[in-house]
Parts: C-alpha cells; sequence; structure tokens
C-alpha cells in the first residue's frame, strides 16, 4: 500500500518559524484569543480550544475606567461627560484590543469601542518580525508573492485597530447592504470617530455567541451571504473578521451586522470572478471552476480541476444536492477532513498564485462559514452561493 506524501519541507519549515515567531511577539495572544470567539471546541479540539480560552482570559482584562475616560477626552479633546449623554461604567464587551461600552449620544442609545491604551505600539513593534518570514514563506510558496502579502498583512493588521478608518468603511458597507433584505447594519457616528475610539447605533438583542437565534436559521444563512457579497461587489470592501460575537438576532428578526468596517479593499471585477468561483465549486461544475482559476492567474487549469476534487471531497455532504445540517459537529468533520488532505492541500498552495486580495476574500469565506455553522440551519449549502439572494 502506498504511504501519502508528508507536508513538504519547506511548508515545514515555515510553519515552526511561523510558531517561533509566535512565541516573540506578545500580541500573538490577541490572534489566538480572537480565535476563541470563532469557533469552539467540537471544531478546534480540546487542545487548541484550551489555548484559546486560556489566551482570552489573560488578553480581555478589564481597561480600568479612567484610562477610558482619558483615551475619550484624548480622543475628544474634552471631557466624555461633555460629550455624551451618559456612559455605562460597566462594560458590554471585554475584547483582546478594545472594550466596549453602552452610552447615549443625543438622544441615542449608542456603542462606544475604545481601543486598549499601548495594543497599537505593541502590535507596530511585533509587526516589525513579519520581515523574517519572507524567505520562508517564498520557499514553500513559490509563486506566491510573500512581499506583497506580508506588506497586506501589516497594513491589515494596523487597519484593525484605526477605529476611525473602521467607522468610515463601515459606512460604505452599509450603504452597499441598503437592498440586502433581512439585515442592517448600525450607523457608525462619524463626528466622534477617532483613531482609538468607534461610536455605533446599539444594536438591541442577542449575538450568536450569546445564544440569540433567528426564527428561520436558512432564511438567516441566505441573507448572511448576499451581505457579505453586496459588501464585496458593491462597496469593493471584504470584511475580513465575520464572527458570531458580531451578528446580533434583534427583536424584529433582522440580523444586524457588527465590526463590518474591519474590511479589505478589493478589485470589483476579481471578487466577482472569485464568487462565481465559489459558486461553480457549489455546483460542481469543473469547466467553470477551471476558467475561473485560471482566468484569475491562480492556477493552471489542470491544478484547477485537482482543487475542485479535493475542495468537493473535503466539503463532503455539505456540497452534495439536498439538505444538510451544519453545525459545529459537521463543521468540525470538515475540518477533520481538511487535516486528512494537508499533503494535498499543501501541493496545490504551492502551485497557486493568490494575490491579497484573494487571500482577503478567503478569510471572509472561511470565518464567514464559521458564523453560519451557528445558526444551526438545514438547507441545501450546494444552492446557498454567492450567487443566491442576488
Amino acid at each position: 500500500m502506498a504511504t501519502r506524501s508528508p507536508i513538504p519541507g519547506t511548508v515545514a519549515s515555515l510553519l515552526a518559524t511561523g510558531r517561533a515567531l509566535l512565541g516573540q511577539a506578545p500580541t500573538a495572544q490577541i490572534a489566538l484569543a480572537r480565535l476563541d470567539g470563532v469557533l469552539g471546541e467540537d471544531v478546534l479540539g480540546p487542545t487548541l480550544a484550551g489555548e484559546a480560552a486560556a489566551a482570552a482570559e489573560a488578553t480581555c482584562v478589564p481597561i480600568d475606567p479612567g484610562a477610558i475616560e482619558r483615551e475619550l477626552r484624548a480622543a475628544w479633546r474634552r471631557p466624555a461627560a461633555r460629550v455624551l449623554d451618559d456612559l455605562d461604567p460597566e462594560p458590554l464587551a471585554v475584547r483582546p484590543a478594545s472594550q466596549v461600552h453602552r452610552a447615549t449620544f443625543a438622544g441615542e442609545a449608542v456603542a462606544v469601542k475604545v481601543r486598549r491604551p499601548g495594543v497599537e505600539r505593541a502590535m507596530r513593534a511585533d509587526l516589525a518580525l513579519l520581515g523574517s518570514l519572507a524567505g520562508p514563506l517564498h520557499a514553500a510558496f513559490p509563486r506566491l508573492d510573500a512581499e506583497a502579502a506580508l506588506s497586506s498583512a501589516r497594513e491589515q493588521a494596523l487597519d484593525e485597530l484605526d477605529f476611525e478608518h473602521e467607522a468610515s468603511q463601515q459606512r460604505r458597507v452599509a450603504r452597499a447592504l441598503r437592498a440586502v433584505p433581512g439585515v442592517v447594519v448600525p450607523r457608525a457616528v462619524l463626528e466622534l470617530a477617532a483613531p482609538e475610539v468607534l461610536v455605533t447605533a446599539f444594536a438591541e438583542g442577542a449575538t450568536l455567541a450569546d445564544g440569540g437565534r433567528p426564527a428561520d436559521p436558512a432564511a438567516a444563512a441566505r441573507a448572511l451571504v448576499a451581505a457579505f457579497r453586496a459588501a464585496c461587489l458593491d462597496a469593493g470592501l471584504a470584511p475580513v473578521d465575520p464572527r458570531p460575537s458580531h451578528v446580533v438576532v434583534t427583536p424584529a428578526g433582522e440580523l444586524a451586522l457588527l465590526g463590518l468596517g474591519v474590511a479589505r479593499p478589493v478589485d470589483r471585477a476579481r471578487a466577482a470572478r472569485a464568487l462565481d468561483g465559489w459558486d461553480a465549486l457549489a455546483r460542481g461544475d469543473a469547466d467553470a471552476f477551471a476558467a475561473v482559476a485560471a482566468g484569475q492567474e491562480l492556477l493552471d487549469e489542470a491544478d484547477a480541476r485537482a482543487a475542485l476534487a479535493l475542495l468537493r471531497g473535503i466539503g463532503g455532504p455539505l456540497l452534495t444536492t439536498g439538505p444538510q445540517r451544519l453545525d459545529g459537529t459537521a463543521l468540525g468533520s470538515l475540518l477533520r477532513r481538511a487535516r486528512g488532505a494537508a499533503p494535498e492541500l499543501a501541493a496545490l498552495a504551492q502551485a497557486g498564485r493568490p494575490t491579497p486580495d484573494d487571500l482577503a476574500l478567503g478569510r471572509m469565506a472561511a470565518q464567514l462559514v464559521a458564523v453560519l455553522a451557528r445558526l444551526e440551519a438545514t438547507a441545501d449549502w450546494s444552492a446557498i452561493g454567492p450567487r443566491d439572494g442576488a
């Protein structure tokens, strides 16, 4: 019986270098902690889930009220009490890089997100270490523009800590999603936006992370897919941080989507072709998938056909025709199949030429699937593709 090829040595070397780098970067704990809010133990497994939970406990330390007041005063150049009608001292959410408080502004309930003091400076210092990955990254994936990928990663990491930038992008995405039924985007209060502060209209309801569930999970899944598709195609922005805590089920039954300003600009034509490719993957259309991949210069035609077969095998029952339940158990099974196909996936990745846009769209799609799993919906997932609801 033939043995399966191991992961290529250059990829293993890159992973080892990355792990060593994470050990040198204090803010690496933030990334691990944020994983805790996206995937559960049934997906991550007990070891990684435990590490993510420990990182969250270590980094999600409440910020001193005095520090919150100082950050708001620095952002607004006057005391918070002269800007807000009131500010609840108890945080709504404590996150690795920020803290959220409920407040009232001009008679309207708002959420005030304040950047954790010092985190941006620490992130800049840690990002300087990324340069050491350029050589191993190029060796592992010779067709990838390693410098462009690392530059994009640095820029995105810093953009995610610039709340004024986030407010501006959230406004753009909100405009693009006005025509998507079943979803709303809280308005960003631009006059209060600053690099360290984001203020948005408050979304009443319970998040998926806190047990909120829509009355019709399948319809909610279609609405989420349509929303992220519209963000890419109509706003030219790929929201890269969908997570269960960013989806609020409102009393009216709509989905209020938070965090959509954490997004990367993407070329709309390239995004449209990528969505066509995902649609072809869902349908199992090898000719269409190969045409997209080759046309985007992402994969050669032969590699694209091999990729389709491999990805559909990993997708398993979720990519077959007919209703299938997508939940944590199904997602865990999918990831186990992916781990089992790691050598083949690594070989295909080495043959690929993804651009930073492609990588951003891939991150968005992967996290969106994790969010969809929280809905625990039963649907024909091969039909809920990028064109669904278009």
